[in-house]
């Protein structure tokens, strides 16, 4: 009788790897500016162009 039962969680959307470098490549111009040059910038670099070096 408590209506306040807690609704289960839903799972959470998993993105597949071509939604997720779709994704990256619409949020990688808002991000880019704040990245800093170095190792890390050429990782979204890469992502970005579709070359999966982590695979």
């Amino acid at each position: 009788m408590d209506e306040h039962q807690r609704q289960p969680e839903a799972e959470p959307e998993w993105l597949d790897n071509d939604d997720f470098e779709r994704l990256l490549a619409e949020v990688l111009p808002e991000l880019e500016p704040a990245l800093p040059p170095g190792p890390g910038k050429r990782i979204y670099e890469r992502a970005a162009h579709g070359d999966s070096a982590a695979g």
